[in-house]
């Protein structure tokens, strides 16, 4: 899509509920109508309160797994509660305002701290505990004024995990020693694993893969009923969405697989990755051979977030990160 035939279909649909996925997709990929549309949705605000929506389609701040969710489930911040148990609310009606405490720092140049904080004291009218969610570290600069309007600390929770893809390839060091005995171990046992590309055609066998692993985990709460759901639609929209993955195969059935996009030209996000726990070393293989798939297109491996699991904050961590990205939470003053 071009600019222009972007900015026109803007204009057609500020009464719709939300914007179709070509405009969405062209808006993260295009500063430029990013930066066009950020203006537009603040002219719109005193008559039409339609920021809820601009703000999911521009709410794009690094923090992939939040990002995948507003744009997956048709920018609904109400998942937003659902993804953060215990510091959200529970999902209801679509609607940004009255669904979560947290407001997504709206991205796009020259928004500026005032407007930033027009946009957040609106939200609080209908959310008075809100907070401004994940600012990254380095938008501070970008966007001087900040700390007049908003108490900004650390939120380790958003922290995301990074890691070179050539050191998850090869894994050396003691620190990794456990994993490669794993991988091996698993590839011992099972000679014969081959793996596929994620394809159309294997969505149907992920999904029910998925309801398996997580039957037989026993593994209930918000988070996963919002993560399920969030795999259902990436499956669903698969052709519209900048994803891909890869699958282990066990004899026609699937042992491990994983999901990713391309975050940065050097860096591709991780999103979803699931495993037969039975399966010894099935957990440290889908990680190998995730690596091994896109080493030699990107430097850069993103696991996201812990988002506070003591679990998944030991698992990422067991694999020794090269840097992790830092975000912000602000409460208004």
């Amino acid at each position: 899509m071009k600019c222009d035939e972007a900015m026109r279909r803007l204009l057609e649909h500020d009464n719709a509920p939300g914007y179709p996925l070509p405009l969405r997709l062209h808006l993260r990929r295009c500063a430029h109508c990013r930066a066009e549309a950020t203006a537009h949705a603040l002219r719109q605000l005193a008559t039409a309160r339609k920021w809820a929506f601009f703000l999911a389609v521009m709410g794009f701040i690094g923090c992939v797994l939040m990002v995948l969710a507003a744009f997956l489930f048709g920018l609904s911040f109400s998942l937003i509660g659902q993804l953060l148990p215990g510091r959200g609310v529970e999902a209801q009606s679509f609607g940004l305002a009255a669904a979560a405490f947290y407001l997504l720092y709206p991205v796009g140049p020259g928004l500026g701290a005032d407007k930033t904080r027009e946009l957040f004291d609106l939200y609080r009218e209908d959310a008075p505990e809100a907070k401004l969610l994940i600012i990254p570290e380095d938008w501070q600069e970008s966007c001087p004024g900040l700390d007049r309007h908003f108490e900004i600390s650390d939120d380790r929770y958003w922290y995301d995990y990074v890691y070179s893809t050539e050191k998850m390839v090869n894994l050396r060091g003691k620190k990794l020693t456990k994993k490669k005995n794993l991988i091996s171990q698993f590839r011992r046992a099972y000679p014969n694993y081959h793996v596929l590309p994620i394809s159309k055609e294997k969505h149907e066998v992920i999904e029910r893969f998925t309801e398996k692993w997580r039957r037989e985990r026993h593994v209930e709460g918000s988070y996963l009923d919002t993560e399920m759901k969030a795999i259902q639609n990436t499956l669903e929209m698969w052709d519209e969405l900048p994803v891909e993955g890869i699958i282990v195969c066990l004899d026609q059935r699937i042992a491990a697989y994983s999901i990713f996009s391309p975050q940065t030209q050097d860096m591709v996000t991780v999103h979803f990755e699931k495993f037969d726990p039975d399966k010894k070393g099935s957990a440290q293989l889908i990680y190998w051979e995730t690596a091994r798939y896109l080493q030699s297109r990107y430097k850069w491996i993103n696991r996201e977030q812990d988002i506070g699991l003591e679990g998944l904050r030991q698992a990422k961590t067991s694999y020794a990160p090269d840097f992790m990205v830092k975000f912000l939470v602000g409460i208004a003053k």
